[in-house]
C-alpha cells in the first residue's frame, strides 16, 4: 500500500511497460490481478521450488500417530519468528485447553514469556537451525502456521515434504498449492476457526488422512526447485 500510494504512476508505468509480471505465489497473483485486471494475460505465478532432498520419498507418507492410536496426542507444530502476522497468539489461545493435543512451537522473538502464558502446556522449542526444524517436521502430525501477509512460505513446502497434515491462512501464503480439504487445509486465522479445524482433523479416519496425505505428497513432487525453474521458464517463453 505505501509503495502504491508514493510511487503509483511510477509503478503503473513500470507495469504497462513490463513484458510479463511474476507474482511469488497464486494467493498474490490473485491479489494484483484484482487491482489490476488489464494486465492478466501478461501475469503469472512463479513459486520457488523446494530441495528435492527433504522431499519423503516412500510411497506414501506414513499415517499419523495421533490417527493410528486414539490415546496418542495428535502431534502438532509451527515454526515463526513471533511477529503478529504470524497469528501464534491466535493458535495457542486455540489450543489452549484441548484434550489429545500437543503443541510444539519453533522461533523466538521478545515476547516469549507471554506467549507461553496463553498456553502453559504448549512445548517451546526456541531457535532451531534448518535440520532440526525438518527432523520437527517428520515427528509431528499437523503443521500449522496461520499467518497473513505472507509472501509465499517455504516452510509450507517442507512440512508437506515431510509427511505433516499442512495448514496455511485462507487467502495466504501458499493458498493455491493447498487447495483446502484436498492436499491440506486453508483457515480463516481467527481462535475459534483453528480451534475447529484442528479437533475436525483430530477425528479424522485413518483413510481421509492416508488420502490427503496421498494428495499433499503428488503435490510437493510438482514443486520442486527444478520443475518451477523449468515452469517459470516455459512462462517467460511463452509470453515473449
Amino acid at each position: 500500500p505505501l509503495y502504491r500510494f508514493h510511487f503509483k504512476k511510477r509503478m503503473e508505468k513500470a507495469l504497462e511497460n513490463s513484458k510479463a509480471i511474476a507474482c511469488r505465489s497464486f494467493a498474490l497473483k490473485e491479489k494484483f490481478l484484482k487491482l489490476y485486471p488489464q494486465f492478466k494475460e501478461k501475469t503469472f505465478a512463479a513459486p520457488s521450488g523446494i530441495n528435492e532432498r527433504v522431499i519423503n520419498h516412500s510411497p506414501l507418507p506414513p499415517i499419523p500417530q495421533g490417527a493410528m492410536e486414539k490415546n496418542t496426542p495428535l502431534k502438532i507444530l509451527t515454526c515463526a519468528n513471533y511477529k503478529r502476522r504470524k497469528n501464534i497468539e491466535e493458535l495457542l489461545k486455540a489450543t489452549n485447553g484441548l484434550e489429545g493435543i500437543e503443541l510444539t512451537v519453533i522461533g523466538q522473538g521478545t515476547d516469549t514469556k507471554k506467549l507461553q502464558k496463553l498456553n502453559p502446556k504448549a512445548i517451546f522449542k526456541g531457535y532451531q537451525p534448518r535440520e532440526k526444524v525438518l527432523d520437527f517436521m517428520r515427528k509431528s502430525d499437523v503443521f500449522i502456521l496461520p499467518s497473513i501477509s505472507e509472501t509465499f512460505g517455504m516452510v509450507y513446502l517442507e512440512a508437506m515434504a515431510a509427511g505433516c497434515v499442512t495448514v496455511c491462512a485462507k487467502g495466504d501464503g501458499i493458498d493455491g498449492i493447498i487447495e483446502n480439504t484436498k492436499n491440506g487445509f486453508t483457515v480463516e486465522p481467527s481462535v475459534n476457526k483453528i480451534r475447529t479445524l484442528l479437533l475436525d482433523i483430530k477425528n479424522l479416519d485413518n483413510e481421509s488422512l492416508k488420502l490427503l496425505q496421498h494428495n499433499s505428497f503428488e503435490t510437493i513432487k510438482q514443486y520442486t526447485g527444478k520443475v518451477c525453474a523449468q515452469n517459470y521458464l516455459q512462462q517467460i517463453f511463452k509470453i515473449m
